[in-house]
């Protein structure tokens, strides 16, 4: 766990503790963190993996303050409509299409 996952989990242990002194039964919604880039650039792990690691410690402190519920919309926001690795290819080669096919056009209105 690097510098900023061990800030933000002592932060998270803090809040959920002021929580629990004021109300040990209340019901803890926590709601993950997802990667806004994902449709843009699949191919960068890098920014997957960090999402992916957060959102599993995030979720391994919640589950000290029951009831609570980790509410993983990862996956749904950062892939979108593409859930599949053929459909976000898709996407993306057609955004490349599209942006060239402008440029193109561009051009030939120069001439």
């Amino acid at each position: 766990m690097g510098i900023a996952s061990k800030k933000y989990d002592n932060k998270l242990n803090d809040l959920f503790t002021t929580v629990r002194k004021y109300n040990s039964n209340a019901p803890i919604f926590l709601f993950s963190v997802y990667n806004p880039f994902y449709v843009y650039f699949a191919n960068m792990s890098s920014i997957t993996t960090s999402v992916s690691n957060w959102n599993k410690d995030t979720k391994t402190t919640l589950a000290g303050y029951g009831p609570a519920y980790f509410v993983d919309v990862n996956n749904l926001m950062s892939h979108g409509q593409y859930t599949t690795q053929t459909q976000q290819q898709n996407w993306y080669n057609r955004q490349m299409l599209l942006t060239v096919q402008a440029s193109i056009k561009k051009k030939l209105r120069k001439l």
